[in-house]
């Protein structure tokens, strides 16, 4: 008992010996993949300990944690990756096609008869003005008795089947227009796929609250005042462009209602 007792404490003592010695010095290692020294404490190395004789083998390689510093420590050290290419809607290439469409719809307004720029409409309300005279207009109902004009920029286009809804803005406001195909028969076809958005336009009609409430004009004919080569920017993000902002005021005076109050208060002021 005494010699298998004293055989423990002095196999005991090996083991500790040894820990204290590599626990004294770092082990160093070399990794050729990444081309530096990465010094690994102790506490980070995986030992396999023989009771037989008392020896401690260090196992080649790294622990968990090790590894996943050595990873970490690989990404940071690794160069930033290239962005990749993002599709600009305002390209050369992109205006130029559009350019090009519009264009087209140019010449079949003028091979129709048309003027593409017209030089005067006659219009008799303004959309600030529509709004106030039919404030009593209930939804789904439709003022027959009055025939209106209003002139303005299409802002935003949305087609239906049958159907169609324009975004018409003039100086004062904004209104939607009503356009039926059961009404204009295949005038609806031109307009719809001849007007744009930027265009600006005169339509005749009469006055109706659609039954989510929305004011309209429900035209029953129309007119292109001017044909916009250019598209407008988009909706959604609109003019967030500073100098391009600066650059082209018209532009910013186009897509920013309150921009376009500035310069008149301005005006006035002056």
């Amino acid at each position: 008992i005494v010699a298998a007792v004293l055989n423990t404490i002095v196999v005991s003592s090996i083991k500790m010996h040894h820990i204290l010695t590599l626990r004294s010095r770092a082990i160093q290692i070399r990794k050729s993949t990444v081309g530096i020294n990465l010094v690994v404490p102790f506490y980070q190395r995986k030992f396999s300990l023989t009771a037989s004789d008392g020896s401690i083998n260090a196992v080649d390689g790294v622990t968990e944690s090790s590894q996943a510093s050595n990873s970490k420590s690989k990404k940071k050290s690794a160069p930033p990756k290239a962005n990749k290419p993002i599709a600009n809607s305002n390209s050369t290439e992109v205006l130029e096609d559009i350019r090009n469409t519009r264009i087209n719809k140019i010449n079949i307004i003028k091979e129709k008869g048309g003027n593409p720029f017209a030089y005067s409409f006659q219009q008799t309300h303004k959309t600030a003005d529509l709004i106030v005279k039919c404030a009593n207009l209930q939804n789904g109902e439709e003022d027959s008795t009055m025939t209106v004009s209003v002139a303005g920029r299409v802002m935003v286009k949305r087609t239906f089947g049958k159907l169609a809804f324009f975004q018409l803005q003039d100086d004062t406001g904004f209104i939607q227009l009503y356009i039926d195909k059961g009404r204009l028969l295949d005038v609806f076809d031109e307009i719809r796929d001849v007007v744009d958005a930027g265009d600006i336009i005169g339509v005749t009609g009469t006055t109706k609250r659609t039954d989510k409430g929305e004011l309209s004009v429900y035209v029953s004919s129309w007119n292109m005042l001017t044909k916009s080569l250019q598209p407008l920017p988009d909706k959604f993000h609109g003019l967030t462009d500073v100098n391009k902002r600066y650059r082209q005021r018209h532009l910013d005076m186009i897509v920013n209602p309150e921009v376009r109050q500035v310069f008149r208060d301005r005006a006035f002021i002056i």
